[in-house]
């Protein structure tokens, strides 16, 4: 009897980990995200007949990949952080969100059953950047809305993947998550950009 069915193959938000890839750099963990969504939008328009008042069928037009992303301030804005971690970045004195290259966000999930399954939006491009600040809140929000060019939705690894960090062999969830001192073993990128923003196509967990 195959056990290995679809029980104990559910993932929450806690399970998640989310990585931004920049050209040229090895991922780097949000640990300041709290929550990320992206919708599909795509133009169809109806067809119609002479003579006929029910809709023949219905035109399919460019699609739109759109999104947004939360973040809970720690000690300094998302931006600064990146330029602090990223080499390309490093040489400018000011740079906004909407002036950042294309990057890739992944997203992996991992329970506690050692399942895992993985995420990729690629070529996302900042249109919109705001900050709450308020005596109602108990922390400062930056949100982010973006605009991409593909993703790939949750596909599940091999449980036999592990993910490993600078202290121990354990899995994602280890004490270097909250300390964001966080390596990934076997992890190769490209340096040569395709219609998907960057392609980081030998990610090995």
């Amino acid at each position: 009897m195959d056990l290995d069915n679809t029980f104990y193959k559910a993932f929450s938000s806690t399970d998640s980990l989310a990585f931004v890839l920049f050209p040229e750099s090895k991922p780097i963990l949000l640990g300041s995200l709290t929550s990320i969504s992206y919708s599909i939008q795509r133009n169809k328009k109806p067809v119609t007949s002479i003579g006929n008042t029910k809709v023949s069928g219905y035109t399919r037009g460019p699609k739109v990949i759109s999104g947004k992303m939360e973040f809970t301030l720690i000690n300094q804005n998302l931006i600064s952080d990146l330029t602090n971690k990223i080499s390309a970045l490093s040489n400018k004195k000011k740079i906004s969100s909407d002036e950042l290259p294309l990057f890739d966000v992944m997203i992996v999930s991992l329970n506690e059953y050692k399942y895992v399954t993985q995420m990729m939006i690629y070529g996302i491009d900042i249109i919109n950047d705001s900050q709450i600040i308020s005596i109602n809140d108990i922390f400062i929000k930056n949100t982010i809305h973006f605009v991409a060019t593909d993703l790939n939705d949750f596909m599940s690894l091999s449980s036999d993947k592990t993910v490993s960090n600078n202290t121990s062999s354990s899995n994602v969830f280890s004490n270097s998550v909250f300390s964001y001192d966080f390596t990934i073993e076997g992890y190769e990128y490209s340096k040569k950009s395709n219609l998907k923003g960057v392609k980081y196509d030998k990610f090995k967990l």
